[in-house]
């Protein structure tokens, strides 16, 4: 009597069950790591905040993220801040210490005041805000050599300061950062210089640590952007549209990677910028005739 053994078949059929978890177990892997990554980047030398209107919600939540990432003191620990146009507002509110509590509280009550009230009254309202904010008569020697305000003068040539006398010149270098011709009440000059919203001659080159300073604006070049029309940066964000613009900065401070672009060679000045000098022109017309 013969025996034979016959072998057992063998199952070609893949493991549909086990490939399903050990896929989900791999993207659980991917995503700690990926968390992990974005949850241990460094704090930057620099920040410059650039032109967003009255989109400035989106900077509440960048400020509010970069708390939770860095700590509350973070901005103890940066070489400096920058800011042109509308960034200023931001970039003045973390070189002196405050936080994104007090930044959105003074911000939303700044936006709601401008929709009521009008944006023709857009200088006297942010005028009361920097009152708040320099309260301390001190605070422009605070700042000194830490907060950089970008101005536009004639024709598109970009200035930095970074030092002031007192709080009034510190005030009249924030107004001209965001000045724009009849949009605006006419203002001071900046050291003898009528000039232009800061945000029109701004390039990658005036960033103090180059390609290592972090660029935060609605722009293609910055690495923490969002998505927002002219349109609706045109006027004052309030309630529902604000909350969305804290959200969008929140969560691109969050999910920022931190991988810097090369702002250098693409952040170019605004050349329609030129075009504000005329209607500068006639903003002096009508005053002073």
């Amino acid at each position: 009597h013969n025996s034979s053994t016959v072998p057992l078949p063998i199952d070609t059929k893949p493991n549909i069950i086990n490939d399903e978890k050990t896929s989900l177990l791999n993207n659980k892997m991917d995503n700690i790591i990926i968390n992990n990554r974005i949850n241990n980047i460094s704090l930057p030398k620099s920040i410059h905040f650039g032109a967003v209107a009255w989109g400035c919600g989106f900077y509440v939540g960048v400020h509010r993220a970069m708390e939770e990432k860095w700590g509350l003191d973070f901005h103890s620990k940066l070489i400096s801040v920058h800011g042109d146009s509308a960034g200023v507002f931001f970039a003045l509110g973390i070189a002196l210490g405050k936080s994104s509590e007090y930044m959105n509280n003074l911000y939303k009550t700044l936006s709601l005041r401008a929709h009521n009230e009008g944006i023709h009254k857009n200088t006297d309202i942010i005028n009361d805000a920097l009152d708040d904010m320099l309260h301390d008569k001190d605070a422009y020697n605070i700042v000194s050599n830490r907060l950089s305000i970008g101005v536009t003068e004639f024709p598109l040539h970009h200035v930095r300061y970074t030092k002031w006398s007192n709080n009034n010149e510190l005030r009249d270098c924030l107004h001209g950062s965001m000045y724009l011709p009849l949009y605006c009440s006419l203002i001071q000059p900046v050291n003898g210089q009528y000039v232009i919203d800061g945000g029109f001659s701004f390039a990658g080159e005036y960033l103090h640590h180059g390609n290592e300073s972090l660029f935060i604006g609605i722009d293609p070049n910055a690495e923490i952007s969002g998505e927002m029309s002219l349109l609706q940066m045109a006027y004052p964000m309030v309630y529902e549209s604000y909350d969305k613009a804290v959200e969008m900065g929140y969560q691109s401070l969050m999910s920022w990677n931190g991988e810097m672009k090369d702002k250098i060679t693409h952040r170019r000045k605004n050349w329609i910028g030129i075009i504000m000098w005329p209607l500068m022109l006639l903003s002096l017309a009508i005053y002073y005739l």
